[in-house]
């Protein structure tokens, strides 16, 4: 109140949240809830589901740095409390709805830790607050966890979006940007590149930065190939196995061939059709 901002004070905050998520129910959209709280237990959040239901996802907020949220032990403070932001999220998670957790990268001692440690306790999705990192704190991100990725700040054209998408993002979401045209405009290049690629959110390949979903374009591993052979290493993958991933992963698919036309008889060593110049055989 004292900041001015009335807009979230109500004397019931269970009920006002189930009565928006209800008026939103036939909209088709995906309704979320951002739930911040201090010194209220895991089982104030969970209550909270328990009531609604698991028709919307649950986001915790770890995120807000103003000086009364983190001083109220809520926001920015969980990330200097995660084994508290951990627990919170098993108690929602143990009432079987999707959990998202809103971070602000730069904060925690490690990001990579703290998403690994995040995805063991449970949680759904990851909505990352990227500040200046840009795409680098996000690749490390997606390179240290499957969950669903939310890239977040100065999203403010498409070319910014595939920018996020190519390192590591699921989704991006804006804040003040959000407004009808910026939207309108975001959602129809999208949809036209997702109808022309495919793989709407496809990362670079390996030997341009790409993240870890970058070996799907890699070549056969005949050769010492500097990024190729360190990150399978990394990932105690032998050389062996990943060719056994690759061609076991396009077996009875029409990527299975290739003959003469392809490097190594298979389209599953093509490269990424973006990058240039791209191979002819891709497109025959």
């Amino acid at each position: 109140m004292e900041a001015g901002r009335d807009e979230f004070l109500t004397d019931d905050p269970i009920a006002e949240i189930q009565a928006q998520a209800e008026m939103l129910s036939e909209s088709g959209l995906v309704v979320a809830v951002n739930m911040r709280g201090g010194s209220t237990p895991p089982e104030s959040f969970a209550a909270v589901a328990r009531t609604i239901g698991p028709d919307i996802v649950y986001e915790i907020d770890a995120h807000c740095r103003q000086a009364p949220m983190i001083a109220a032990g809520c926001g920015e403070a969980l990330l200097h409390d995660t084994g508290r932001l951990e627990e919170t999220v098993r108690a929602l998670k143990a009432e079987q709805v999707t959990v998202s957790v809103k971070i602000r990268a730069g904060v925690a001692d490690d990001d990579r830790v703290l998403a690994r440690r995040l995805w063991q306790a449970g949680a759904d999705i990851l909505h990352i607050d990227l500040m200046d990192f840009g795409h680098t704190k996000l690749r490390q991100m997606r390179n240290a966890c499957p969950l669903v990725l939310i890239a977040n700040n100065s999203i403010t054209s498409f070319s910014v979006v595939k920018d996020m998408l190519a390192h590591g993002a699921d989704m991006v979401s804006l804040a003040r940007h959000a407004d009808p045209a910026t939207l309108a405009s975001l959602d129809e290049k999208l949809a036209a590149y997702a109808d022309e690629t495919g793989w709407y959110n496809a990362p670079k390949q390996l030997c341009r930065g790409g993240d870890i979903r970058s070996l799907t374009f890699c070549c056969m591993p005949v050769k010492n190939c500097p990024p190729l052979i360190p990150t399978l290493e990394h990932l105690d993958i032998s050389r062996n196995e990943f060719i056994s991933v690759k061609l076991d992963g396009v077996k009875n698919t029409l990527l299975e061939g290739g003959g003469e036309n392809t490097c190594f008889g298979s389209l599953a060593w093509c490269c990424k059709s973006s990058t240039p110049p791209a191979c002819s055989a891709i497109w025959l």
